[in-house]
């Protein structure tokens, strides 16, 4: 079982499927000119805390959130995007690592 993932499958699916729906109110929210700041909220809160819930970094997660505070660009799938970057790191930590020493092995030559 050493090949066991922090976030489950059906987390995935589930957090995937808070995160896109989000992201569709949020466009249908921006197109007719309404505030929805409360509900972005509430569903950046959620998927904050489902991630620290799984043992996961959240540092993707919030900056995605503060991109998404910036007028224009809010209308993106930016929410979406860095959960699955967030989930990916989380599920793959060596591969990162492994990445990383390859890039600095080749910078010290």
């Amino acid at each position: 079982m050493a090949d066991e993932k922090k976030i489950s499958t059906i987390d995935v699916l589930l957090m995937v499927m808070v995160a896109v729906s989000a992201d569709i109110a949020e466009i249908i929210l921006d197109a007719s000119a309404l505030n929805d700041f409360g509900l972005m909220a509430i569903a950046d809160f959620t998927l904050v805390f489902w991630l620290k819930m799984k043992g996961a970094k959240v540092g993707w997660v919030i900056g995605g959130g503060i991109i998404e505070l910036i007028p224009g660009i809010d209308a993106l799938p930016t929410r979406t995007i860095v959960l699955i970057i967030a989930i990916y790191v989380a599920n793959h930590p060596n591969k990162l690592t492994d990445t990383a020493e390859k890039m600095t092995s080749g910078a010290k030559k």
